[in-house]
């Protein structure tokens, strides 16, 4: 339907020059999120209607988006709504990231650290659906669903019956408190189980497990470490002062599952490990498009009482960890030995302020995140030093789980076990690879979140 519509629409120049800055004198902006007044365009939408909507994100696109000269001349207004329009102007393959969302979920996940769901979160690995991580207290916890768990049927849908009709954004319905759905579980032992789940609000809790373990007279401490949230900066402040208190020399860092979320929690992460070995060095530049160079800045590290002082870091990565993740190891590795155990990161060297519009939130690519020596454009991803399987069979914080065991390996002998050394990105990797993560397709917030 779209493609036709736009067949029969052009703008003119004098239009085009009404929907965009024609013209722009800068502007100033931050390294947080929240709205930013680019130039003389305030960054709010004229009029709610769609056709309002829809200019409000052309007009964005085409000043602050990070790849503002690759967006298509074309007419707004022909498009059924601004989320059509976005995923006809992003810029190709490069742009997996941009999106538009309801603006209180967002806040609500970003900010509160919670959204409606069932609390649990699923991988295909091929041979099965499998439950990765379950957030506690939530209704997935209390039917006893636990990492390792296969799932075999959705709704009366098999897994393949969703993949093959792309269904995983619909198949467990709307995001509504009391929406339910029915499951069929593969048990571990071998048996199934039939569940029934109700959606409700879910508190997630970020940090999925902690552990300290004892090596030859050191203390390792052991964090899996989910999302980069507002209410995550609680959590993370408790462990590691747990760590410090009982002397924790050395850290392994699981972020297998986290996608990413605010940088400043990812630069108080980074705080909490590198400490005094990083204090006052620069953790990050946020570098934007060429109408905005007087927008780029750093941030640099701080320490805290409670961190670390860390020359060595060990992270288990997979091909799900990404964007603030990734600042984390990136913005680290300058000043301290950052080794990483699994497989090669998702690839997002990028990041949204974001903006709120009519009760919409968009987060489109805004700039670009480099560390100290100007190193970032990493879009297919940061390779591990050692290959591991991540084996969701074992639960976190299993020392036989492949990854910790491999994770432990090298902290023992400073290299990796034998055949594990990564050799060349056309290596297959042990571990979950991205296309094995696109086969449970969502999209916008839902990607984010990552859980159901």
């Amino acid at each position: 339907m779209m493609e036709k519509k736009k067949t029969r629409f052009i703008l003119a120049a004098a239009m085009f020059c009404l929907f965009l800055s024609c013209g722009s004198d800068g502007g100033g902006g931050s390294s947080g999120s929240g709205s930013v007044v680019a130039g003389f365009i305030d960054y709010t939408a004229a009029e709610c209607s769609v056709d309002g909507q829809n200019e409000f994100v052309y007009r964005l696109m085409n000043d602050t988006y990070l790849w503002y000269d690759t967006v298509p001349f074309l007419d707004p207004l022909v498009f059924d709504s601004p989320e059509d329009l976005l995923d006809n102007i992003r810029y190709g393959e490069l742009d997996r990231w941009s999106y538009i969302t309801d603006q209180e979920e967002y806040d609500n996940y970003y900010e509160e650290g919670r959204y409606i769901g069932f609390g649990f979160s699923l991988l295909d690995r091929g041979e099965g659906t499998v439950v990765r991580y379950v957030f506690d207290g939530s209704p997935a916890d209390r039917s006893g669903m636990e990492r390792g768990d296969t799932v075999i049927e959705i709704n009366g849908k098999t897994i393949e019956e969703i993949e093959t009709a792309d269904e995983w954004d619909t198949v467990f319905g709307a995001d509504e408190v009391g929406v339910t759905a029915g499951l069929l579980l593969g048990k571990p032992d071998g048996s199934r189980e039939a569940i029934t789940l109700e959606k409700e609000w879910i508190n997630i809790n970020t940090v999925l497990h902690y552990d300290i373990f004892e090596k030859g007279g050191v203390k390792v401490g052991y964090i899996v470490f989910n999302s980069f949230l507002m209410t995550s900066l609680n959590e993370l402040t408790p462990v590691f002062t747990l760590f410090k208190d009982e002397g924790v020399t050395e850290l392994v860092l699981d972020l297998r599952y986290n996608g990413g979320g605010r940088t400043v929690v990812a630069k108080y992460l980074a705080d909490l490990v590198g400490g005094k070995n990083t204090d006052g060095r620069v953790f990050q530049n946020f570098v934007h498009n060429d109408r905005y160079p007087d927008w780029d800045s750093s941030v640099r590290f701080s320490a805290y009482s409670i961190s670390l002082d860390l020359d060595r870091l060990i992270v288990i990565a997979t091909g799900s960890t990404a964007s603030a993740s990734e600042v984390v190891i990136n913005g680290l590795r300058p000043f301290i030995d950052v080794i990483i155990i699994g497989g090669v990161t998702s690839g997002k060297p990028v990041g949204m302020y974001g903006h709120d519009f009519c009760d919409k939130h968009i987060s489109p690519v805004e700039f670009n995140v480099t560390n100290s020596d100007g190193e970032g454009d990493y879009f297919d991803g940061i390779p591990p030093d050692c290959e591991a399987v991540d084996d969701v069979t074992r639960q976190f914080g299993d020392i036989s789980e492949d990854s910790l065991q491999e994770a432990l390996y090298y902290l023992d002998y400073n290299e990796c076990s034998e055949g594990r050394t990564y050799q060349s990105a056309d290596r297959q990797i042990l571990t979950t690879s991205r296309k094995e993560r696109e086969k449970i397709r969502q999209y916008g917030l839902k990607r984010e979140i990552g859980a159901f």
